[in-house]
């Protein structure tokens, strides 16, 4: 959905900007104004889509890194607006009672509480940006690794989608010179013919950089915050040459237990798993493409139990849980 979700934003933006110009007709401060509130609303949704896609969380269900961040631009974004909004009417409301009760030395006019707004937004946005840096420090380290490691694919998705709303706009601001509808639908082919291709290679761009960076619990591609898991076996004779590498026997089961190993997919009938050390660990498996680890498949009718060992981030400790099936 990111991909569709991007375009549509770099269309709308661009398009009710200008037709905000065309028709206001009016001076830079309004479109100042203007703009601040774009980004305010602009900043919510892609903070809160980014944190969706990459926040970190765990088996466990702990909070995930930066929620009380959000949690802020949230309060700041809805307060702001309210209350920016709140004064710029107060104010034009007294300077209507003013001017109906003549009073000769009221010193405020409307185009004072329009700048007065534009002040209180500038300030809520440079608040805002305060508040976006604190959160994406929380994972620098996955941006940073993102860009350094991903940097010409993430540029070429970036472009690609900036031309994906850049082209609809173009093409219907074009459409209302030709009377014909022929001339039209023609139009709007061309910008077919020309946005259907962009937008397959947006998706493979989106793939091979910021895919592998979404966490597997939400998704995405980055196992390195899933936990290590342990399976019992129930019969001995399960293990092979295929799959012996993945396997340990017990002194004090009688059972064939597997080495702690990562859950890669779920299906009605198999475990799918990945030693978590191979190719460098899950940590590298999302830098390089060609760093992928060997996976087999288990069936589910040959396991009898579970172990999981919870992974946490930052000073939260481990922890150990174990089930059966």
């Amino acid at each position: 959905m990111l991909p569709i979700i991007v375009m549509g934003t770099f269309y709308s933006l661009y398009s009710v900007i200008q037709s905000r110009r065309i028709q206001m007709k009016s001076e830079f401060r309004y479109d100042f104004r203007f703009f601040t509130l774009v980004f305010i609303f602009q900043n919510l949704v892609t903070i809160f889509f980014l944190f969706l896609m990459f926040a970190r969380r765990d088996i466990s269900g702990v909070h995930a890194l930066g929620m009380e961040i959000v949690g802020y631009i949230l309060l700041v974004t809805i307060l702001g607006v309210v209350i920016t909004s709140f004064l710029e009417k107060c104010i034009k409301e007294l300077n209507s009672l003013a001017s109906s009760n003549k009073w000769n030395n009221w010193p405020i006019t409307n185009s004072h509480a329009e700048k007065i707004t534009v002040y209180l937004r500038a300030l809520i946005s440079l608040w805002l940006g305060y508040l976006d840096i604190l959160l994406l420090k929380c994972y620098y380290d996955l941006f940073y690794e993102m860009i350094v490691y991903k940097s010409f694919v993430l540029i070429s998705f970036i472009v690609i989608t900036f031309f994906l709303g850049f082209i609809p706009w173009r093409v219907s601001g074009h459409a209302f010179q030709y009377k014909l509808l022929k001339d039209k639908i023609s139009l709007w082919l061309f910008g077919g013919c020309l946005i259907i291709p962009l937008f397959y290679l947006m998706v493979l761009a989106f793939s091979y950089s910021i895919f592998p960076y979404i966490p597997a619990t939400r998704g995405g591609g980055d196992y390195s915050q899933l936990p290590n898991v342990v399976f019992q076996i129930k019969s001995k004779d399960f293990k092979n040459e295929l799959n012996e590498k993945y396997f340990s026997v017990s002194s004090s089961s009688q059972h064939l237990l597997t080495v702690p190993v990562i859950l890669i997919d779920e299906t009605s009938s198999f475990f799918y798993i990945a030693d978590p050390n191979e190719n460098g660990g899950a940590e590298n498996w999302r830098k390089n493409s060609d760093s992928k680890p060997e996976i087999i498949g288990i069936a589910k009718s040959e396991v009898s139990g579970i172990k999981i060992t919870r992974k946490r981030s930052g000073n939260t400790g481990n922890a150990s849980e174990s089930g059966s099936l």
